[in-house]
């Protein structure tokens, strides 16, 4: 469950993007950001909340990756 202000945060961050089907967060110009990096910054985000694992379950089909 999210709390009230990651809602919050998430929604302000919606409501700036632009609504043509581009991504939610990107990368490199308007490209997703690579699977690595999503790992990176959840493990960063999982550590210090102190979460005892860092393993995201990361959507790849949208990528082209198995």
């Amino acid at each position: 469950m999210m709390t009230p202000g990651l809602v919050e945060m998430l929604a302000a961050h919606l409501a700036a993007q632009s609504r043509d089907g581009g991504w939610m967060f990107t990368g490199e110009g308007d490209q997703p950001p690579h699977p690595n990096t999503v790992g990176h910054r959840w493990c960063t985000a999982a550590l210090a909340m102190l979460v005892e694992s860092c393993e995201p379950e990361v959507d790849r089909s949208s990528t082209g990756e198995r």
